[in-house]
């Protein structure tokens, strides 16, 4: 196995990102890469679909060995340091204007999270209305 570069690094988190704003997270390797025009054309331009799987099985964000110490105290603890970067990177990218509107949005979830929140001051009107909205 060739050594990994940090363009291709670069490639396989860029695919990520990708994948997750073009809502194909949920979609399996194979049909990204499908070639009868109902895969994803951009991903085998950016890589080969073999190193993409093989790069995603070997990629860590974080040092195992102390996780379960910074678990503890962070949900987050595997990706913290790489989220962090993200949201700096986001802040110094983004200027805000002095015309800035703020919304919010409920979306319904059945999964487990350790971040969702409850809200009962929430009426279930406003709830549906938002719900409405999607």
């Amino acid at each position: 196995m060739r050594a990994t570069s940090l363009d291709e690094l670069h490639a396989v988190i860029g695919s990520l990102i990708y994948g997750g704003v073009f809502e194909c997270s949920h979609e399996h390797n194979e049909s990204l890469y499908k070639t009868d025009r109902t895969g994803r054309l951009v991903f085998p331009v950016v890589m080969a679909k073999y190193r993409f799987r093989f790069l995603l099985s070997v990629v860590r964000f974080d040092d195992k060995a102390t996780r379960i110490e910074r678990r503890l105290e962070d949900k987050m603890a595997a990706f913290r340091e790489i989220w962090d970067m993200f949201i700096g990177l986001c802040e110094s990218l983004y200027l805000v204007g002095s015309a800035v509107y703020i919304d919010e949005q409920l979306l319904p979830f059945r999964g487990r999270c350790g971040f969702r929140q409850y809200m009962p001051k929430k009426t279930k009107q406003v709830r549906n209305q938002n719900l409405d909205d999607v």
